[in-house]
C-alpha cells in the first residue's frame, strides 16, 4: 500500500476533490488528478492481481493437501465434518476475493466500459459482505447457536400462533 499512497500523493490535483465512490478507493482518487492516472492505476491493477493470484495459488495448494488428508481418514463422519469446514472457508474466501477483484478490474476499465454506479455497487459488497457474513457463516456452524436460534424461532412461532385464540 505504501507505493500506492506515495504515487497518489505525488499526483497534481487541481479540479474537484470529491471522490465519486462510497469510500476512498485508490483508483477513484487517482482519477481526480490533473495528470495521467494510468501509472498509478496500472500499478494498483498489477499489484492486486499478483496478491490475489498468489493467495489463490497458496490457498488451492493448501486445500489440495487438506483434501488428500481428509480422504485418507477412515471415518466418513470425520470426512464430512472436515469437508463442511473447508466448504465454509472456501465460501468466505470467495465472498471476499470475487467482488474485490471484480471491483478492481471494473474501476480500472473505467466509466466508459463499466458505469460508475456499477463500480460502486461492485465495491460496496467487497467491503461489507465478508465482514457481515463471516460471523453468520462460522456462527451457524456451532451447535449452541443453532439450538438457540431454533429455540427462539419455535418460541416466536408458537407464542404468536396462540395470540389469536
Amino acid at each position: 500500500m505504501t507505493p500506492l499512497s506515495w504515487m497518489v500523493s505525488h499526483l497534481p490535483f487541481c479540479g474537484s476533490n470529491v471522490v465519486l465512490h462510497s469510500y476512498c478507493e485508490h483508483i477513484a482518487l487517482a482519477r481526480l488528478a490533473c495528470a495521467d492516472p494510468m501509472p498509478s492505476s496500472l500499478y494498483s491493477l498489477i499489484g492486486s492481481s499478483i496478491m490475489v493470484g498468489s493467495d489463490v495459488v497458496f490457498i488451492a495448494a493448501s486445500y489440495i493437501l487438506i483434501l488428500r488428508a481428509v480422504f485418507g481418514l477412515s471415518s466418513k463422519t470425520a470426512q464430512l465434518k472436515a469437508l463442511s469446514t473447508c466448504g465454509s472457508h472456501v465460501g468466505v474466501m470467495a465472498l471476499y476475493y470475487l467482488p474485490g477483484m471484480a471491483s478492481v478490474y471494473a474501476a480500472w476499465l473505467g466509466q466508459d466500459v463499466v458505469p460508475l454506479h456499477t463500480q460502486v455497487l461492485l465495491a460496496d459488497p467487497y467491503m461489507i459482505t465478508p465482514a457481515t457474513l463471516n460471523p453468520i457463516i462460522y456462527g451457524m456452524r456451532t451447535k449452541q447457536l443453532q439450538e438457540r436460534i431454533w429455540s427462539y424461532l419455535m418460541d416466536f412461532l408458537f407464542d404468536h400462533s396462540n395470540l389469536g385464540s
